[in-house]
Parts: structure tokens; C-alpha cells; sequence
């Protein structure tokens, strides 16, 4: 019986698409015979009336009753440019392997344990077995992070969900501060704050494959095999991701709080731990000056694609700053980096000291951030053992991520102290998207 492969268009450019099948997890370094390959996504069946815009099918040969791993590639020039791959589960029933997902959580039982002791929980906020990788590789939205190539970047898609966060009400649990994720909309959840723009809700946003270079168009780029751009404020960055919106190109900015978190919120629930030096890699934390973009140490502090995440410089990011003793945001922001903020009422519980969060805020204004409420002085058997740094001076702009010489690497890694127009050889920015 053949299977019907459901998925979202994900590259803008490609002479065809290979269907990949099979019943273990595949090797992309050793790939399996693609069961069929065809022309660009046009020659695909439509199904954006019951499964939304960009939605395309291609029917393969395959028992539809054996559960599968699918991967569809996308090639251009004989080289595969980029790629979605999803998990197929027989028992669901059909030949319909688009990704869906369940509700699912994280509690913190404990504080005091490095990178907390979380453990995975239902929508009820009962304990449930840690699903592992391979689950999260076919459970939406992981399933559907890919890798893009847009205006020549290497972009990495992050797809829409929906978060809810709080107390777990009764149970085991009763009262222990929790975070969901929902792949749709359900009662108690809200869209992630990533996944709008200009008040409506997007399918997805672009964050760079690798921490920002310079071209020479003097465009803020996302490409392999070049030394991170450096030395340049966090103003100047703001304005070279902008060049990129020319001659029909939209959408290209730097790196905002919010799509850090929605990364973040992934990452965290996926691994069950804010430690992510020990889950995912330690990242450049001890050499002089920054390696380039794709060298071994930041291929190690990757999440989902996302090379360097941590580590090597730290990466300035626009929608969160300081002013007035008090957090500021704002959101998807075009044309200047000092308009649009919005003071949340909410202070740092301490400033202009190195902070190792134990607990975390969760004022409505900020639940959906990882600020520090309580802390400790050193990393170890904290909640999250990553450097944070709130000033307390007036406008004072985010980085994210630790630097090449020291301190504390990691994906919650946060310093908000740096005026729009410090510069220094540590820091640097990342290219992003939304439209």
C-alpha cells in the first residue's frame, strides 16, 4: 500500500526533491536509495485546503501499516540544500505522516541540582517516560525544524507553537512551576510572542545557521567557513541585517529575545535540563579570540541545526533591554533599534553582578522569558548554570550566549549591558527572518 507524505514546502529554490523511506532511523552521511525523486515542488499535489498554506503531498511506494522515518530533501545543482525529516507512526493509522505532536511539558521537582531536576510531564502535569530524541524527531515542532536556504543564507525554520506556563494545579507536582508546549491552540495556551508579527500570527521565523559575518555588500550574513563578524555595535548590526531587504527580499533582521526563547522553550523540554553544555556541547569558552563560524568547538554547542548557538562570541539581540531600573520590550521592530519599547514594570532581583538563576520569574510580561528571581554565586547545583548580567544603567541592550574567553557558555547565557553603541573583539550578532 503506498504511503502519502504531507509537508510543508520548505525551500524557495531547487531543480527536484529526493524521497527518502525507511524503517530505522537514517544516517545522513549514509543515506538509503531515495524511494522517488521528481522536479521542483511545483509537479506536487496542493494540499493547502485541509492542511493549511504551503501544504503539498507526494505518494511513495510503501507498507503503509510498517511505521517509517521520512526525509525529503531538497537539491539543487545535485547538491542537497535542505532538508525535513519526520517520523511516520503506523499505529496513528492512514498514510499521512504529517508531523503532529502531543502536549508535553516540563516540572522542576528540584533547584538545586545543576541544569535542575526536571522530568517530562503531560498536559495534566502527570510524570510521563522521557520520550528521547528519536520521539522528539517526530513530534511537531521538532519535527518540522529545517534547514533553508534564503537570498543565498543559511537559515535554520523554527515552526509556530503555542506555550503555556505556570504551576502544576494538584497531583504529584501540585504547585511546582512547569512549562508546555501545544502544537495547536488549546485551552490555557497562548502563541508563542515569536511566532507574531505585526499582530498577527506566522508559521515560522529564520534564525541564522551560524553567528553573523560581514559580506561584501556589507550585509549581515549566515554562511560557513568565515570568522564571525566582531567589533561592531549592536546598532550597526541592526542596520546590516536591514541591508538585506532589497529588490524583494523581506523579513531579514538580527536575533530578537523572542525567538531565543521559543528556541529555549525547545530545547528545555526536549532535554529536561537548562544545562546545555552537558546535554548538547561546551562551546568555545577558552581561547583568545573567536574561531570561525563552523569550527569543531561550535559545531559541539549546536541545537537542531543551529551551529554555535552558544559560545565563541556573544550575539547581541534586539526586544529586550534595560531602562529605568525595569526590563523593557518590544517587538518585531523595522527601521530604528530605539523605537517601540515598552517598560514591563518588572527590576532585576539584583544588578551589575554575575548571576547563576535558581529560580525564574513569572510576571505575565515576562513568563515566556527565562529571567533570574532567585540566584546563587556559583554555577554548580543551580537551576540554570549559564551567566547572566542585568545593568543598571539606562538603556542598556542584550547579548546572548558567552564569549571565547572565559566565563559561562551556554544557551541562557545573558548579559543585558551593553549601550547601542559598545563595540568590542567578543562581540557579535546573528542574521534572522520573519515574515
Amino acid at each position: 500500500m503506498p504511503l502519502k507524505i504531507i509537508f510543508n514546502e520548505f525551500n524557495d529554490d531547487e531543480d527536484g526533491l529526493k524521497f527518502y523511506v525507511s524503517s530505522t532511523p537514517m544516517d545522513v552521511n549514509s543515506l538509503p536509495t531515495p524511494v522517488d525523486e521528481t522536479s521542483d515542488s511545483s509537479t506536487l499535489t496542493d494540499e493547502s485546503s485541509e492542511h493549511g498554506a504551503n501544504a503539498v503531498s507526494h505518494i511513495v511506494s510503501w507498507d503503509e501499516t510498517q511505521s517509517a522515518y521520512v526525509r525529503v530533501s531538497a537539491v539543487k545543482a545535485s547538491a542537497e540544500v535542505a532538508s525535513q525529516e519526520f517520523y511516520f507512526d503506523a499505529e496513528g493509522g492512514g498514510g499521512d505522516p504529517e508531523p503532529t505532536g502531543d502536549i508535553i511539558g516540563v516540572v522542576l521537582v528540584s533547584p538545586s541540582v545543576k541544569g535542575g531536576d526536571l522530568v517530562h510531564i503531560d498536559v495534566d502535569g502527570n510524570t510521563i517516560t522521557s520520550p528521547g530524541t528519536a520521539a522528539f524527531d517526530g513530534m511537531y515542532p521538532w519535527s518540522d525544524i529545517a534547514d533553508e536556504t534564503i537570498d543565498g543564507q543559511a537559515m535554520v525554520k523554527i515552526p509556530k507553537f503555542y506555550y503555556k506556563r505556570g504551576p502544576v494545579v494538584g497531583g504529584e507536582h501540585d504547585g511546582r512551576d512547569a512549562w508546555w508546549i501545544s502544537p495547536e491552540p488549546a485551552t490555557g495556551f497562548t502563541v508563542h510572542p515569536a511566532f507574531v508579527l505585526d499582530g498577527s500570527e506566522v508559521d515560522q521565523f529564520w534564525y541564522g545557521k551560524y553567528q553573523g559575518s560581514i559580506d561584501g555588500a556589507s550585509k549581515l550574513a549566515s554562511v560557513a567557513g568565515v570568522t564571525p563578524s566582531t567589533s561592531r555595535s549592536i546598532t550597526q548590526y541592526f542596520d546590516d541585517a536591514e541591508l538585506r531587504n532589497v529588490a524583494g527580499v523581506e523579513g531579514f533582521r538580527i536575533i530578537h529575545i523572542d525567538m531565543l526563547s521559543a528556541i529555549q522553550w525547545m530545547a528545555l523540554i526536549e532535554a529536561a535540563s537548562f544545562d546545555s553544555q552537558t546535554v548538547y556541547g561546551t562551546g568555545l569558552n577558552s581561547s583568545s579570540s573567536p574561531e570561525d563560524v563552523d569550527s569543531t568547538a561550535n559545531q559541539d554547542a549546536a541545537y537542531r541545526g543551529i551551529i554555535g548557538a552558544w559560545g565563541n562570541i556573544y550575539q547581541r539581540i534586539d526586544g529586550l533591554r534595560m531602562n529605568g531600573g525595569n526590563y523593557e520590550r518590544r517587538s518585531y521592530e523595522v527601521g530604528s533599534l530605539t523605537t517601540g519599547w515598552s517598560s514591563t514594570g518588572i527590576s532585576p532581583v539584583e544588578t551589575n553582578s554575575a548571576l547563576n538563576p535558581v529560580t525564574l520569574k513569572t510576571d505575565a510580561a515576562i513568563e515566556d522569558l527565562f529571567i533570574a528571581d532567585t540566584t546563587a554565586a556559583s554555577e554548580s547545583d543551580v537551576t540554570i548554570p549559564d551567566y547572566t548580567y542585568y545593568s543598571s544603567s539606562s538603556e542598556k541592550y542584550a547579548g546572548m550566549g558567552g564569549g571565547s574567553t572565559g566565563g559561562s557558555p551556554g544557551l541562557w547565557t545573558l548579559l543585558v549591558d551593553y549601550w547601542a553603541t559598545h563595540t568590542n573583539s567578543f562581540n557579535g550578532s546573528r542574521l534572522a527572518r520573519v515574515v
